[in-house]
C-alpha cells in the first residue's frame, strides 16, 4: 500500500471512530431526570422549608397534613391538591407524617407518578427525606 493510500484509510477509519463516539456518549448522560422530576423536585425542596418554619412556629411539632401549610408557609397551591400537575404530568404526593425533620432514613413526603404512564426510566417518584435531600426512590 502506498503512503497516501494508508494515510486515506486512516483518516476514514479515524472519522468513523468519532462518528460512532459522537453517536454512544449521548447515550450514557447519567442525568435523564424528565421534566416532571426537576418541578417535582423543587416542589419537595420548598415543602421542605416550609416544613421547616411550620416546625419552628409549632414547638417543633409536624403539620397533619401538607394543606395546612398554605398560603402561611408556602404558596405553592399544589401542597391541597390530591394529583397536582408537575411538568403537565399528573402525580401523587403522600405525606409521610414524620414526628420530627432531621432523620436521613424517614420518609417526610413523596411525589410518585402514574403507575399506568410509559416511562424509559425505572423510578416513578421522588421523596424528601428526614433530612432535607430528595432522592428518587421506591418508598411508595
Amino acid at each position: 500500500m502506498t503512503y497516501k493510500k494508508c494515510l486515506f484509510f486512516l483518516s476514514v477509519v479515524l472519522l468513523m471512530i468519532i462518528i460512532v463516539i459522537g453517536i454512544i456518549i449521548p447515550m450514557f448522560r447519567i442525568d435523564r431526570t424528565p421534566g416532571w422530576g426537576e418541578d417535582g423536585n423543587k416542589f419537595l425542596y420548598g415543602v421542605n422549608k416550609a416544613l421547616q418554619k411550620y416546625s419552628l412556629s409549632h414547638e417543633n411539632k409536624m403539620p397533619s397534613t401538607l394543606s395546612l401549610l398554605y398560603p402561611e408557609y408556602i404558596d405553592d397551591k399544589r401542597v391541597i391538591e390530591q394529583t397536582p400537575l408537575f411538568a403537565g404530568q399528573k402525580m401523587a404526593i403522600i405525606y409521610w407524617c414524620p414526628q420530627k425533620l432531621g432523620d436521613a432514613g424517614t420518609p417526610v413526603a413523596q411525589i410518585v407518578l402514574d403507575p399506568g404512564v410509559k416511562t424509559s426510566y425505572r423510578w416513578r417518584s421522588f421523596v424528601l427525606w428526614g433530612d432535607g435531600k430528595v432522592r428518587h426512590g421506591q418508598k411508595y
